[in-house]
């Protein structure tokens, strides 16, 4: 909806498409031209020519001689012209053949014109104008004459006109046209409806029931339309308008006016000069002006618009409401709104606390603002709609979840989104939310707005936006960004995952100065800064720590990073390595070594027969984990414990191997076998308790040995203990890739090969093994045994061998055409097995949802597999079109039992 305000001149005014408009041509003789849409066209002063156009328009001519013309039946059929005077003409040129018949009954001879008075719905009379095809509706007492050609001569029963003095003008009734002269008169209306004229003189004009026109004029002038749908016209100085009982058009002038809507769906428009304007009842539309304006939409959801910049002025909104709306939509092709602040780009906008501002010239200062005043309460503002510059108010809401495998959407305003048990799925909406994963896990999108995301325990997957505050909690999780903005991430720690990959357009250049292309990646103390438009200056950071750690790209131009290891090496002696507070790799490399883990670190002994060491101390939240990459036969895991508070000297660790944690009060280490743990695969490794809830607060990782221990306590002082636990039975290594590209082999037992970053090629030997290429475009070989062959992120080959082995794909990865992995020898009747249990089905349904397999028929619905020509694909969107392929080379058929989904 368009609102155009002509001057004192003669101006041309076309109103937009099938907008519904509403034009005012105040002074002079003016065009006004409605369009398509249901529009309100006011002539004002002056010998005004007003084309309504197609759809029923609401035509007003004002002072003068005015010309309502309609080139078409289609243009005529619907309008009122509220009022018609003597002098006014009907130009129906469509109708310049046609017969007029006066008040007679049509014949059906066609092409006939007729005039009838008829009573409206309020009780008053008017004139219906009409052809077999359209009515026009004249309200009030006026008639009409040919002239010819198609053309009416409007004539009234009765206009009063006052005099240069102070003059009470009072209509006894009927359709009559009230003109004031010079003085401060006082006009009322009649029972029927009219127009009412000021003139000059701070004059009072009074409606009557009917739909009344009230003209100012110049002064300082008091207006009220009363009962009917009325259009109230402030002209010059400082006048007071009031709407009356119904929908009402109420239109400032160029003083400092007073609006007030009263009942009714009104609309009420500001003019030059700083205005109030007070809806009242009804779903009210308020549109600003030039000047600051004070805005009151009162009850029911009412509508701020602002059309253009000029009516940023300053201005007061004294009572947002949970359903009220501020419009900025005409200004949506050159304005945008931005979230956490200005980024020096000209036509920001911005949402703060108090109000909404623009930043008009690019120097990140706001030039215009808005303040809004929040009478019930705090409410979140934001868009309705992305990109539509139309905002609404919302109260916050409160969301619990429960133990279920929930799904929970939140609303426009500042949820409190809480997912507790279960792996959740949370999405905030617009607003400042806060989403909380609780355990399981989660998936948190926080949407629009400021939020704050928590992940709590648990693998958690959070989409970080502009503005969040963001924390994983408890697990190895995944942040990835929605797009470029700045964010911090409070406890990013080794496991997590930060991945820009979905952001086009960025590339990585290490810790190397920007070169002046935009959307360059670089590392810096506290995380990672990005240059967005290539002037050789980071505006983005991205915060995951305090300096106490670096950022690596998982591959190289993956996008994808995680914390850098501080790699310690020892020599070819007997050396003692002991972690630091940050994330370190200890290599002892030849000789008899002692490591001793810190918090994530991972130890390595090399040759010799090596002592690794940890200090258990008693925990509350967060579980401390160490992994050893080749323990051997022989070689000892050393845990260290001093006494918790309460227990006596009786209280000594126990190992109870594979036996798992009972009731026993003080310390107890078990042994995990072949177990997912914050959703990371463990082949082997220890699981302490050092607080005696049953519950695993430190994890030693021993994924590389699939031996057993003879376990042995020593008390090493008064309140102090040593668990030595001696590798016994089978050696099994764990080989670990340098992320660069490695080659590497399995021995005869089963063994674990971890590519890590780079395009690795990992053979495995006669043993059961487990080969995981990690990041980049791996060649994975399982040979002889029953294997396990990860499909980690890349494009990667890979051949099981002998043996019934398991192609484990945990992460949707593998994508359609070039970027799909092969399996190469797939048979199902060697046993060979898919496992896909780590993919969601259907991310929009509760809980991981399992595929349905439906042989090679076409996809028909979201959380379908299929397998034709050699590719298994799977769509868990629902647009029909395979999201993730694999293709099996040489494998006419896969089985559906050896298919596990």
């Amino acid at each position: 909806m368009a609102t155009l305000i002509g001057g004192n001149a003669a101006d041309t005014l076309a109103g937009i498409g099938a907008d519904h408009d509403i034009i005012f041509g105040q002074g002079g003789a003016d065009t006004l031209v409605g369009g398509a849409g249901r529009d309100t066209l006011a002539g004002g002063d002056g010998d005004d020519l007003i084309l309504g156009g197609l759809e029923a328009d609401r035509l007003s001519g004002g002072a003068g001689n005015d010309t309502f013309r309609f080139a078409s039946a289609a243009e005529m059929a619907g309008d009122i012209i509220g009022d018609a005077r003597p002098g006014d003409r009907l130009d129906l040129s469509f109708a310049a053949g046609f017969t007029f018949i006066g008040s007679a009954d049509f014949s059906g001879a066609g092409n006939e014109i007729r005039a009838i008075r008829v009573t409206l719905e309020d009780g008053s009379t008017a004139l219906s104008l009409q052809t077999a095809d359209a009515t026009l509706t004249l309200a009030g007492g006026v008639y009409v004459a040919p002239a010819g050609g198609g053309v009416f001569t409007i004539l009234a029963n009765r206009v009063m006109n006052g005099t240069a003095g102070a003059d009470t003008l009072d209509a006894a009734g009927g359709a009559d046209t009230l003109r004031a002269q010079g003085g401060d008169d006082v006009v009322r209306m009649g029972l029927a409806g009219g127009a009412a004229f000021g003139q000059d003189g701070a004059d009072t004009l009074l409606g009557s029931d009917g739909a009344d026109s009230l003209s100012g004029g110049a002064g300082a002038d008091s207006m009220n339309g009363n009962a009917g749908a009325d259009t109230v016209m402030g002209g010059d100085g400082d006048d007071r308008l009031s709407g009356g009982t119904e929908a009402d058009l109420l239109v400032g002038g160029t003083g400092a006016d007073t609006l007030t809507g009263d009942l009714g769906d009104d609309t009420l428009v500001a003019g030059d000069a700083g205005s109030v304007l007070s809806g009242g009842r009804g779903a009210d539309r308020l549109e600003a002006g030039a000047g600051a304006d004070t805005l009151s939409g009162g009850s029911h959801d009412d509508r701020f618009v602002f059309g253009s910049l000029d009516s940023f002025g300053g201005d007061l909104i004294t009572d947002a409401e949970g359903g009220d709306l501020i419009d900025l939509s005409a200004m949506a092709g050159f304005l945008r709104l931005v979230r956490g602040g200005f980024t020096g780009q000209a036509g920001e906008v911005l949402v703060t606390g108090t109000g909404i501002t623009i930043d008009m010239d690019g120097d990140a200062i706001a030039d215009r603002q808005i303040t809004i005043t929040q009478p019930r309460g705090i409410l979140s503002l934001d868009e309705v709609t992305q990109g539509s510059l139309v905002f609404g108010y919302s109260l916050p809401v409160t969301l619990p979840g429960s133990a279920a495998d929930d799904l929970i959407v939140g609303s426009n305003g500042a949820d409190a989104i809480s997912g507790q048990a279960g792996h959740d799925t949370l999405l905030g909406g617009f607003g400042a939310d806060t989403l909380s994963g609780g355990a399981g896990s989660d998936k948190l999108v926080g949407g629009d707005g400021a939020d704050v995301l928590m992940g709590g325990e648990g693998r958690d997957l959070i989409v970080v936006g502009a503005g969040d505050t963001v924390s994983g909690g408890i697990g190895a999780d995944r942040f990835v960004l929605g797009e470029i903005a700045s964010a911090t991430i409070a406890d990013f720690a080794l496991g997590d995952v930060l991945d820009l990959s979905f952001l086009s357009s960025l590339s990585f250049v290490g810790t190397s100065a920007f070169s002046g292309m935009a959307g360059e990646v670089r590392l810096y103390r506290f995380g990672l800064e990005i240059d967005r438009d290539g002037d050789g200056v980071g505006e983005t950071f991205i915060n995951v720590g305090n300096g106490d750690f670096t950022l690596a790209e998982t591959a190289p131009g993956s996008l994808v990073f995680q914390v850098a290891r501080a790699l310690r090496n020892g020599s070819a002696n007997g050396d003692l390595l002991a972690g630091t507070d940050g994330y370190d790799h200890l290599r002892g490399l030849g000789g008899n070594d002692t490591l001793t883990a810190g918090d994530g670190d991972l130890l390595q002994g090399g040759l010799g027969t090596d002592r690794f060491a940890m200090t258990i101390t008693r925990v509350s939240s967060t579980p401390v984990t160490a992994t050893i990459l080749d323990l051997a036969v022989g070689e000892t895991v050393a845990l260290d414990f001093t006494r918790q508070e309460g227990l006596t000297s009786t209280n000594v660790p126990v190992y109870r191997g594979l036996d798992g944690f009972t009731g026993f009060e003080g310390w107890q280490v078990v042994l995990l076998d072949h177990v997912w743990v914050d959703g990371t695969y463990i082949l082997k490794g220890l699981a302490i308790d050092s607080t005696s809830d049953r519950v695993a607060d430190h994890i030693i990782d021993l994924s590389g040995f699939n031996g057993a221990f003879t376990a042995t306590v020593t008390q090493t002082g008064a309140s102090t203990f040593t668990l030595s636990l001696v590798a016994t039975g089978t050696e099994h290594l764990l080989v670990d890739g340098d992320g660069a590209g490695n080659a590497l082999s399995a021995g005869t037992a089963g063994d674990t090969l971890r590519g890590q970053g780079g395009a690795d090629t990992l053979l495995g030997g006669n043993g059961a093994d487990a080969l995981d290429g990690g990041a980049g475009n791996d060649s994975l070989v399982g040979g002889a045994g029953n294997d396990v062959l990860f499909g980690s992120s890349g494009t990667d080959r890979m051949t099981g061998g002998e043996g019934p082995d398991t192609f484990f794909f945990n992460a949707p990865h593998s994508r359609p055409g070039a970027l799909r992995d092969v399996i190469t020898d797939f048979d199902a009747d060697d046993g060979d097995v898919i496992d896909l249990r780590r993919i969601d089905a259907n991310p929009d349904i509760d809980g991981r949802q399992p595929f349905a397999f439906i042989g090679d028929a076409a996809f028909s619905a979201a959380g379908q597999a299929r397998y034709a020509n050699g590719l298994l694909q799977l769509d868990w969107t629902g647009d029909g079109l395979a999201d993730f392929e694999v293709e099996l080379l040489g494998a006419p058929s896969l089985p559906e039992g050896y298919l596990l989904a």
